[in-house]
């Protein structure tokens, strides 16, 4: 291996290393999100069924920390394919039919994330430009809001990564051969070109 080669291997692993760094944090700090919402549910209920004083401020918070940890969470969870799958498609597939399969959804989920984070953000400034708070704590809601783009990039980053990943195996032959015999070198230009 060249140098060049080594360092570009090099480079690209270590962006890679980072991002899963990156997404790792934000599924722990997504995890505890979810621990504090259940212990401001449990706090409300104890407030208001058992001293009869209900909060007015728990709505509001439980609202912003799921919102906030469902985004923080997505791409991580898309990184550890943790998202439900359905495979009785897939499961009467070929090896080649699947990854032709698979490599197609992860195109939809790219629309699908690339549309979620365009609109989330018209939908962050419009919230900014408006002086959109909220009801209860005066709270400026651009802030909670802008966890729906961020979550819809990092998800649009991390399936940018799995087809970045099968393209590289289809080029690299570690991917299975696809139908009618066609080269993996002719496939991706053809892909890409088409």
């Amino acid at each position: 291996m060249s140098e060049g080669n080594l360092t570009e291997a090099t480079n690209g692993n270590l962006s890679r290393d980072i991002f899963s760094s990156v997404l790792n944090i934000l599924g722990i700090v997504g995890s505890m999100l979810f621990v504090c919402v259940a212990v401001m549910v449990v706090i409300e209920v104890v407030m208001r069924f058992i001293f009869r004083s209900p909060t007015s401020w728990v709505s509001e918070m439980v609202s912003w920390f799921t919102i906030a940890a469902a985004f923080f969470l997505v791409a991580y969870t898309l990184k550890e394919k943790g998202h439900s799958r359905v495979d009785f498609i897939s499961a009467f597939l070929s090896k080649s039919s699947d990854y032709l399969l698979e490599t197609f959804t992860t195109f939809l989920g790219l629309i699908f994330t690339g549309v979620l984070t365009w609109y989330g953000i018209k939908m962050v400034l419009a919230s900014h430009m408006m002086g959109e708070t909220s009801q209860v704590l005066q709270f400026p809601l651009w802030v909670v809001l802008s966890f729906v783009p961020l979550g819809g990039f990092l998800m649009t980053l991390q399936l940018l990564r799995f087809l970045w990943d099968k393209i590289r195996g289809l080029i690299r032959g570690e991917t299975a051969q696809l139908p009618g015999g066609v080269k993996p070198k002719s496939f991706v230009a053809t892909a890409i070109f088409a």
